[in-house]
């Protein structure tokens, strides 16, 4: 049985729905309690017809990427363990776009979209490939 594109009674919960501009997005609220495991993915469309106004970004990704402070942490509630994440409130002063919140409850807890930050990871590594080969050539 489904009910709002979500199907009910099912171990797995599946969700999908279309956003008014034609794109397609899954949003799915998931609180567990117990153990399981949580799988998902996204895709975003990225097709040239649908860009304009396309140059060579002038971020400074690597700069972003190492202002970002790793942590290690345990959830107040669960008592998990963390051996690596960032703390939203600290993320978004750096990269905004990565961190959301619950638009009916502004005040709720905050999230990281961790999927957000692959195009400043990709970014970084150009950027210190550069440096490297800058460092290499004045070795040479």
């Amino acid at each position: 049985m489904f009910s709002n594109g979500i199907e009910l009674g099912s171990k797995d919960v599946f969700g999908d729905g279309w956003n008014p501009k034609g794109g397609r997005n899954a949003v799915v609220w998931w609180n567990q309690v117990g153990s399981g495991s949580v799988k998902y993915w996204m895709e975003q469309k990225s097709d040239r017809r649908l860009k304009e106004n396309i140059t060579d970004t002038a971020v400074k990704a690597l700069d972003k990427i190492n202002r970002l402070r790793m942590v290690a942490f345990d959830f107040i509630e669960s008592k998990k363990h963390e051996e690596i994440g960032l703390i939203a409130q600290e993320a978004e002063t750096i990269v905004p776009r990565i961190v959301s919140r619950d638009p009916e409850n502004p005040d709720g807890y905050l999230h990281i979209d961790y999927t957000a930050l692959v195009p400043y990871l990709i970014k970084a590594i150009q950027e210190l490939n550069q440096k490297i080969e800058k460092m290499e050539k004045t070795i040479a």
